[in-house]
């Protein structure tokens, strides 16, 4: 296993939005403050993707009950930021008509919305000098983490792989280069990372589409890449609403 993991308690927390503000034509920065006396969303450096189950109101009744009767919609979003104790800060990618991307281009300031989470978090190593990172749209928060978040005098090589053009900027730093791509099943990510040349000790660190990050994995061990220096996260599948981002990527 690469890195540590760290369990935390289970918290439920209710919010509203306090801020937004669109960083893309398709990337939205939400901010939420919870209720008074809510605990606060842990941040640890290094855990860049650690995530929370947002809950929606029911899109009918406007209802949002996270203690019992109808279960509301959840999706996950990585957590790119917790600016305070009484706040967490996520980038909500709006494409389709899912209940996310839906929630999240009506949400003015004082939208209600549920917080759960995050159950652990899982840190990656900071004793190596180089971390090239494979992410879609929907890592976008955690590629902008590892920017800002990465041990000094480490080289960081980011390669977003976009299906329209997503522009937003993502954190500068000394010894970084950001590549943004055109595509939508990891071919571009593929041809990058050969491109870049993977070194023993090398942290790859890919996330995205299942399908895409198949392709990223079987690469990179085609390419020496050893078991402990390669982390694959598939965010989502295309064609199935709310995956479970832990499954296997070829499920």
């Amino acid at each position: 296993m690469i890195g540590e993991r760290i369990r935390h308690d289970l918290h439920t927390r209710l919010g509203a939005v306090s801020e937004v503000s669109d960083l893309s034509d398709r990337l939205r920065r939400v901010r939420i403050t919870f209720e008074p006396g809510t605990a606060p969303v842990p941040h640890i450096p290094l855990a860049v993707g650690d995530h929370v189950k947002l809950a929606f109101p029911h899109p009918d009744s406007g209802e949002l009950d996270l203690e019992g009767g109808e279960r509301p919609v959840m999706r996950d979003y990585t957590i790119r930021a917790v600016p305070d104790e009484d706040s967490v800060i996520v980038d909500v990618v709006l494409h389709g008509s899912g209940p996310g991307s839906t929630w999240a281009r009506g949400a003015g300031v004082g939208a209600r919305v549920g917080v759960l989470g995050p159950r652990g978090s899982h840190v990656m190593p900071a004793d190596r000098s180089r971390y090239l990172v494979l992410v879609d749209d929907s890592a976008h928060p955690a590629a902008a983490r590892w920017l800002e978040e990465a041990p000094d005098g480490a080289e960081v090589h980011v390669v977003l792989e976009t299906e329209d053009r997503l522009t937003a900027d993502l954190p500068t730093r000394a010894e970084a280069s950001v590549t943004v791509v055109a595509g939508a099943n990891g071919t571009a990510l593929v041809r990058e990372l050969i491109a870049l040349g993977p070194r023993p000790g090398d942290l790859i660190w890919a996330a995205g589409e299942a399908g895409a990050m198949l392709a990223v994995r079987q690469t990179a061990k085609g390419l020496g890449v050893a078991q402990d220096d390669l982390e694959v996260d598939g965010y989502w599948k295309r064609g199935i609403a709310g995956r479970d981002h832990h499954a296997p990527l070829d499920e």
